[in-house]
């Protein structure tokens, strides 16, 4: 999506007021790990850092989903289980050994997720606490948000996704 060829077209068929405003958004928007720490004091160490700090992030928040969809399937299981007892009395042996057998899956996938959702939550503790003591350092403050807006090593967003434009 970096590519120019695929950006330039579309900005040529905007307004020059539409134009001028795309830009200026673009200029305005800081990078977001440098953003952190320069006004929060939340300093990872730099990109790579804040990017696998973000990683871990969405796996927790993934995790969780998880967790939340076996929860649901526990819950719609159980119904119907009270649903069949109450319309039949006869339930097949094999149906009851499948059930059984679902139910044993469903809690060892259980307690997978929780172990890995336990590790990944700590690995986040461990980095945001991390970040939080080097931004308390002020010169850990100003070398890593000191280009709050991009420089020649991280350049800013407007210069990833409109390398060649000459935008007002």
């Amino acid at each position: 999506m970096a590519s120019s060829e695929f950006q330039l077209p579309a900005l040529s068929q905007l307004s020059p007021h539409a134009r001028k405003y795309v830009a200026n958004s673009l200029q305005d928007c800081p990078l977001e790990h440098k953003a952190y720490c320069r006004l929060y004091h939340i300093c990872f160490g730099g990109r790579e850092q804040y990017d696998e700090w973000t990683e871990l992030e969405q796996g927790r928040h993934n995790l969780e989903n998880e967790v939340r969809k076996l929860d649901k399937m526990e819950h719609d299981t159980e119904k119907q289980g009270q649903h069949r007892e109450e319309n039949t009395k006869s339930v097949g042996q094999e149906t009851l050994n499948d059930e059984k057998e679902a139910v044993k899956t469903r809690a060892r996938t259980r307690k997978w997720l929780e172990s890995e959702l336990t590790s990944v939550k700590e690995a986040i503790r461990v980095m945001r606490e991390v970040a939080v003591v080097r931004g308390a350092v002020e010169a850990n403050r100003m070398a890593e948000g000191e280009e709050l807006y991009g420089d020649d090593v991280e350049p800013s967003i407007e210069k990833i996704i409109l390398p060649h434009s000459s935008l007002p």
